[in-house]
């Protein structure tokens, strides 16, 4: 869905102002500048240690103009799920919390089998 980078890590006078590390300038693709009726698909996924599974990602585009080239139609889009979870230990609590929820679980989420004797 990107075209061309352009970093600078230098200032130059014709760029507006950026941080202390540069700027980093992103260019989209333009449908006039493809050829008619391209695109790509591409599929893809995470693997965890903590989640033992894998987490899809897919992304599409797909760019369209007329045979005058004076109009053009791009489409793009992505797809992402990814589970995370917080893993910490403090003097309060040793056990894992799931999100939104009030019970202690082991790393595969299920409760503690004594989880009416531990102090929530």
């Amino acid at each position: 869905m990107i075209s061309r980078v352009e970093v600078f890590k230098t200032s130059e006078a014709r760029i507006d102002e950026g941080g202390v590390g540069g700027t980093v300038i992103l260019h989209t693709r333009r449908p006039l500048d493809m050829d008619a009726l391209s695109g790509f698909l591409s599929a893809e996924g995470t693997d965890s240690d903590t989640t033992r599974r894998v987490d899809p990602q897919v992304s599409g585009l797909l760019s369209w103009k007329n045979r005058s080239e004076t109009y053009g139609l791009l489409v793009g889009a992505t797809y992402q799920k990814r589970e995370s979870r917080t893993m910490e230990a403090t003097t309060e609590s040793w056990r894992w919390w799931p999100n939104n929820s009030s019970v202690a679980t082991d790393v595969n989420h299920k409760p503690y089998p004594a989880f009416d004797q531990i102090s929530y």
